[in-house]
C-alpha cells in the first residue's frame, strides 16, 4: 500500500476543483455554482482528489488506487463507477482510515445543504 489514495471524484476548470462521489455530481454541481447555460464546463479536466490533496488525471488515479487496494485490477484510466472510495475505506489501515473520513466529513459537511 502507498501513504497515498483516492478520496474521491474531482474536476478541474478554470483552476478551481470541485469534487464530488461521480463525476456527474461534479458536472452538476458546477452548472448550478458557475451558471454555465452553454455547459463550457464540459470542456473541464475529469480526475481525483487524494489524500494529499492532489487533483490528478485518470491515469495517475488508476495507478494509485490500484496501488493501495482500492481496486482489484489496473485500469487504463479510473473512472468514478470503478469504485467506491466509502466502500473501499475496509481496505485503509487505521491511521488512513482517520484521514479518510475526516476530509469526507469535511467536504460532505460543507456542501450537505447547497
Amino acid at each position: 500500500m502507498t501513504n497515498e489514495y483516492i478520496l474521491c471524484a474531482a474536476i478541474k476548470f478554470n483552476y478551481t476543483i470541485l469534487m464530488g462521489r461521480c463525476h456527474s455530481d461534479c458536472m452538476t454541481n458546477a452548472t448550478y455554482i458557475w451558471n454555465d447555460p452553454n455547459m463550457k464546463i464540459f470542456q473541464s479536466q475529469q480526475g481525483f482528489f487524494t489524500s494529499n490533496d492532489r487533483f490528478v488525471g485518470r491515469k495517475e488515479a488508476a495507478e494509485i488506487a490500484y496501488l493501495n487496494g482500492q481496486t482489484k485490477e489496473l485500469f487504463e484510466e479510473l473512472h468514478s463507477g470503478d469504485f467506491s472510495p466509502l466502500l473501499h475505506l475496509v481496505m485503509l489501515n487505521d491511521e488512513q482510515k482517520k484521514k479518510a473520513i475526516i476530509e469526507l466529513d469535511k467536504y460532505y459537511g460543507k456542501h450537505k445543504n447547497a
